[in-house]
């Protein structure tokens, strides 16, 4: 953070408070990070984990960048942080508490890199569609080459056959994405707040000698595939959807439609193992641990190039334009 009257720049991709929970003590306070994509694996404070520069700011017009975003994010941890702990006691919360959580629990799923990375493939595969459907049609071609051209200038007509085939087939081409744009991802909070709060949550607690990691995306949902239709997605409303969110390396947050389930659930070492490769299989790059670990080491290695993502079927071009997520505004 900056010093007084500063704008904040260092931006945590996930809560700050939230990996101070995942601390441990060799050395005590410190965040062990398994860099996925190097092998790297290191220590340090919560502060100094999982920290890009304006990673939530937004250029303006004259160059300088506005932070509200991040002081937004702040404030929605703040008002989290009590009844965060009051969870990690097996502890009910309701009201307005709970309000706070469900919105601390929704935006942790919205703020990632791996969401803003999704919602980037979304929009672009958007696009992809509507300028293949676009060249697909003479009329609908040409009035959209008309309209170019009265804005940009004539186009030879090798230009629009060049251009024509790009849309038709915009595999051959990588489209980039402003990483400034994804912001508008954060907007998906609004709408998933409301359902966590009406989810019923349950308490993951691991045996004696086991525990649980995080990750750069840590916030998953997922419906047992004997229950989930080819046609279906594994959505929040979906009644055997279960959602597990790491609280701290001691327990885990499963929320789920199922009224019978108990509040506070001990599982056996198997199922702490698996919720654990699911960080690894949904993380971005990084997992975060209490401990140096070489079976976290191994899972970083194994699904090191597994990317969560959205899969995109039906009228559309055969294969859709890779995606990078850059900054492109100066």
């Amino acid at each position: 953070m900056g010093g007084a009257g500063s704008k904040p720049k260092r931006h945590h991709q996930v809560s700050r408070f939230y990996l101070e929970k995942f601390a441990g003590n060799d050395p005590t306070g410190h965040v062990w990070t398994y860099d996925m994509e190097t092998g790297g694996i290191w220590h340090a404070a919560a502060d100094n984990t999982a920290v890009e520069t304006h990673l939530y700011s937004v250029t303006l017009d004259d160059g300088t960048r506005a932070t509200e975003i991040e002081e937004f994010l702040a404030k929605v941890e703040g008002k989290a942080a009590g009844p965060f702990e009051k969870v990690l006691r097996g502890e009910n919360v309701e009201g307005q508490e709970r309000a706070d959580l469900a919105s601390f629990f929704a935006m942790m799923f919205v703020r990632t890199n791996s969401f803003r990375r999704t919602y980037a493939e979304a929009f672009a595969g958007y696009m992809n569609i509507k300028l293949y459907a676009t060249a697909q049609h003479d009329g609908a071609f040409r009035t959209a080459m008309e309209e170019y051209e009265a804005e940009h200038g004539p186009l030879s007509d090798k230009e629009k056959e060049d251009l024509r085939d790009g849309m038709l087939h915009p595999k051959k081409f990588k489209l980039a994405v402003d990483r400034e744009f994804t912001l508008s991802a954060l907007t998906v909070h609004d709408g998933l707040a409301p359902i966590l709060f009406d989810m019923d949550w349950s308490t993951l607690i691991p045996p004696e000698g086991r525990y649980f990691i995080s990750s750069d995306n840590p916030f998953t949902r997922e419906v047992p595939s004997q229950h989930l239709h080819p046609l279906e997605g594994p959505g929040f409303l979906h009644k055997h959807v279960e959602v597990l969110f790491p609280l701290s390396s001691n327990r885990c947050l499963l929320a789920h439609w199922n009224k019978d389930r108990q509040q506070l659930l001990n599982i056996p070492p198997e199922l702490v193992k698996l919720a654990n490769r699911t960080r690894a299989v949904n993380a971005e790059r990084f997992l975060f641990g209490p401990v140096r670990d070489s079976g976290i080491a191994a899972l970083g290695r194994k699904y090191r190039d597994v990317k969560a993502g959205m899969k995109i079927g039906g009228f559309g071009p055969e294969e859709f334009s890779a995606v990078e997520v850059k900054k492109l505004k100066p």
